[in-house]
């Protein structure tokens, strides 16, 4: 709902910047005033309502991407660096994450590799996959090249079954 109501505010300022009040808007789209206040109050509408307004208000609609912010790849890279004599760049790891097959890199990072598996909590390891900073594939492959044990090891193995 919460976006629903954003959404109609935006029709609405949009409107505004144009020099058309509210008012005239719901009377434009055909609505009355008090079914613009309940659409503005609940956020319920229906598509042809959606319509109408964007009608009304001589604006368009577009749909894009959420940009998401890569920050847990970042947090993740710091905790596996301390404390050890390798250290890799976040664009290293992003690397192994995305497209990992055994290989001299996967050598160097084995002990980041297993700490993803065995210290990183699950929920962080989720994030770097809704992120995009990891794919499935790729962490099932370095799961079973470190020989990954614990809770997302689990998670991967049920993933594949």
């Amino acid at each position: 709902m919460r976006y629903s109501r954003q959404l109609v505010e935006q029709i609405l300022e949009a409107a505004k910047s144009r020099g058309l009040r509210a008012n005239a808007v719901a009377a434009r789209a055909g609505i009355s005033k008090t079914n613009l206040s309940r659409i503005r109050r609940t956020g319920k509408y229906n598509a042809d309502t959606l319509e109408r307004l964007l009608s009304a208000a001589d604006v368009t609609f577009e749909v894009k991407p959420r940009v998401i912010e890569k920050e847990t790849l970042s947090l993740v890279v710091k905790k596996l660096n301390a404390g050890r004599p390798t250290k890799l760049t976040e664009d290293e790891f992003e690397h192994l994450l995305l497209r990992f097959y055994p290989s001299k890199a996967a050598e160097r990072a084995f002990s980041h590799l297993v700490g993803l598996m065995e210290e990183i909590p699950l929920e962080q390891v989720n994030n770097l996959v809704r992120e995009g900073s990891a794919a499935l594939p790729s962490l099932q492959r370095i799961c079973d090249y470190v020989g990954g044990r614990g809770e997302t090891a689990e998670w991967l193995n049920d993933r594949a079954a």
